[in-house]
């Protein structure tokens, strides 16, 4: 059954609109729909045959800067605010799933029929609501191809998914995730971020965003109903004075495309999804209900230059007035759609992330959680995962704070070259090791500790901690780690000065200043894993005594003393 041609018209080169049109029902033939779709996709991402055409690949500066006025700037500022939304949501919701559902174990031994179950269910949800302003589809996406969402028995969709993981939950991003496929990119001409036309990167700048999006989005599909949950779709809008201007703009290039009984369509369903569209809160996102609360206020001096920007409540107006001032009244710039980003305030209270984890680095999930953790309690430098008691369904956090500064420095500078995922050549195993048996006499305190923490340093980091584990065990652990210098270590103390920690120490420490003092720190439960440190010499801890700080004829005279008393 051929696709339904009343539907919105997807920005399809002109040689494959026949195949597009010519494709099995998504909806009552999804397994013939995905065959075909993963076909053409792979057409068009196959290295080895010319570009496609595209309709803005090799257009002049002036094309692009023609498709632009402030109502277009407007939804793609906007779109990019959603964009960064998004990613939080799928992040923090894949973070759930992953961590405390065991989705990936779930989602494998699932099988091929179920998986291809709510595979092809996020299909039907995604091309029932494919519209003209996302730009693509799935046959823009072989990501999202069977072959590769299948593989290794669904470890495909897995892997994709956690591309989407934030380092940091707790805050939006402020520039929306690019998913990179540098054919599409080809295909589209990007220039790169370099480019001197900021209309033409801002435009094409949207098509890779909104391919992102429809990925990102898919995810979402196949995730959020696998627990029973439903996933509520809006179609969020601003009121523009110049919409119809705008389609009139795009007739010329649809006509190109399509032909004009074709762009005539379009335009006709682009006026209608406009007044199905829904206003909303240009502070929170939160959408106008008018039947509820009546119609959302809009800012005088926008609305009077024609632009339509809406708060919920004098609350949400006043916490947007710090950014939206600068814009205020005025017309919009080609350069605010590249800026950074103002995310809606969804959440009351934003953390900002620790200064003692290095960033950028590829995580695992329950290493990200691991994070999530130290951020949400400065004070501690590792938070062990303990099983429920028999009360309570929430597993149950047991936090270390290392009590010393020179203890607490050497096990961050460890932990942050097993985060920032070193080789085994250049000493990840030995930090690694060390991170394991200062743990050991700190967190564990029988065989149920021990068998948990060994589990949780296994999700955490993979690879690394199974290699160390196996070679601990057979009795040949890696060697001690390299030394420490001064600067790893001023470094973490910087840190933990700044997260309040040890302040009676650190209150006149100034990194890099003084002498330093060589340091061996031995750690574990038989003390057989050393490294040594170069310490500040003004924050050193105190020197225990040893027999030779004292005078040995009182002791002398002191035990003969002892010894009359006990006769």
């Amino acid at each position: 059954m051929a696709r339904d041609k009343k539907c919105s018209i997807p920005m399809f080169p002109p040689e494959l609109l026949g195949d597009i049109y010519d494709l099995p029902d998504c909806e009552t033939d999804t397994p013939a729909w995905v065959k075909a779709t993963d076909a053409i996709a792979k057409k068009r991402f196959d290295p080895s045959q010319p570009l496609p055409r595209d309709f803005q690949r090799g257009q002049s500066e002036s094309f692009f800067e023609g498709m632009m006025n402030d109502d277009v700037l407007q939804e793609i500022i906007n779109v990019r605010r959603i964009g960064c939304t998004r990613q939080l949501q799928l992040s923090r919701i894949a973070m759930e799933y992953l961590t405390q559902q065991d989705f990936e174990n779930t989602w494998i031994k699932m099988g091929k029929a179920d998986q291809e179950m709510h595979i092809f269910k996020a299909h039907r949800e995604q091309d029932e609501n494919l519209t003209m302003g996302s730009l693509i589809g799935k046959t823009d996406c072989p990501e999202l191809s069977s072959d590769q969402l299948m593989r290794g028995d669904g470890k495909g969709f897995i892997e994709l998914l956690q591309i989407f993981l934030l380092e940091n939950n707790q805050t939006p991003p402020t520039q929306p995730f690019i998913l990179e496929n540098p054919r599409y990119d080809k295909i589209i001409g990007w220039m790169g971020d370099d480019d001197p036309c900021k209309s033409r990167r801002v435009l094409l700048g949207l098509r890779r965003l909104m391919r992102t999006y429809h990925i990102s989005s898919f995810c979402l599909h196949v995730l959020i109903p696998i627990n029973g949950r439903k996933i509520k779709r809006l179609k969020l809008s601003n009121e523009h004075f110049k919409t119809k201007e705008t389609l009139e703009k795009m007739k010329p290039m649809m006509n190109h495309l399509v032909g004009p009984k074709l762009a005539n369509q379009w335009q006709r369903d682009e006026m209608q999804k406009g007044k199905e569209m829904v206003l909303f809160c240009s502070a929170c996102s939160k959408y106008e209900q008018k039947d509820v609360t009546g119609k959302m206020p809009a800012c005088t001096k926008c609305k009077a230059i024609g632009r339509e920007i809406r708060y919920c409540n004098k609350a949400c107006q006043k916490a947007a007035w710090k950014t939206h001032k600068l814009e205020c009244g005025k017309p919009y710039d080609v350069s605010q759609a590249l800026n950074d980003v103002v995310p809606f305030s969804t959440y009351d209270v934003e953390i900002s992330p620790r200064p003692d984890i290095p960033k950028a680095y590829p995580r695992s999930p329950h290493l990200i959680r691991q994070i999530e953790y130290l951020t949400n309690y400065p004070t501690k430098d590792y938070v062990l995962l303990l099983p429920p008691d028999k009360n309570s369904r929430y597993e149950e956090l047991n936090g270390v704070s290392l009590d010393t500064p020179h203890g607490a420095a050497a096990f961050i500078t460890m932990r942050n070259r097993v985060m920032m995922g070193l080789s085994a050549e250049q000493g990840v195993d030995s930090a690694m090791l060390y991170m394991y048996r200062v743990l050991q006499r700190s967190v564990t305190e029988g065989e149920v500790e021990e068998t948990m923490l060994r589990k949780q340093l296994g999700k955490e980091y993979g690879e690394t901690w199974e290699r160390v584990l196996k070679a601990d065990m057979a009795g040949k652990p890696p060697g001690n780690p390299g030394k420490v210098s001064r600067q790893e270590i001023d470094h973490a103390l910087g840190c933990l000065k700044q997260l309040g920690r040890f302040s009676a120490v650190l209150k006149d420490y100034v990194p890099g200043r003084g002498q330093s003092v060589h340091f061996p720190i031995m750690v574990g439960p038989k003390k057989d894993v050393m490294v040594d440190v170069d310490f500040p010499k003004e924050v050193m801890p105190p020197r225990p005594p040893r027999a030779d700080d004292f005078d040995m004829h009182k002791l002398l005279e002191l035990a003969a003393l002892l010894a009359q008393k006990q006769g």
